[in-house]
C-alpha cells in the first residue's frame, strides 16, 4: 500500500475535521493537489508555506434549501 503524500494527508485532515463538525462525509471529497496545482514556486520557505493551503469548492444545493427556490 502507498503512503499518502503530505498533501493528501492535509486534505483527508481538513476532511475529518469538517465532518466532525456534522458535514455527512459522503459530500466530502478530499484532493491533495499541492504539488501538481502549486500557487507560488517552491524556491523559498515563504513560497512553499503559500502551497501549503486550503481551498473549498462548493457545490450542489444550499443547504436546507434547494437551488432556485425562493429566498426567506
Amino acid at each position: 500500500m502507498a503512503t499518502e503524500s503530505a498533501y493528501e494527508e492535509r486534505a483527508a485532515a481538513v476532511r475529518d475535521y469538517i465532518v466532525r463538525q456534522g458535514v455527512d462525509m459522503d459530500v466530502v471529497s478530499p484532493v491533495g493537489s499541492g504539488k501538481t496545482r502549486p500557487v507560488a514556486s517552491n524556491d523559498s520557505s515563504a513560497c512553499r508555506q503559500q502551497n501549503r493551503r486550503v481551498e473549498l469548492v462548493v457545490s450542489g444545493e444550499i443547504i436546507g434549501q434547494q437551488i432556485g427556490s425562493a429566498r426567506q
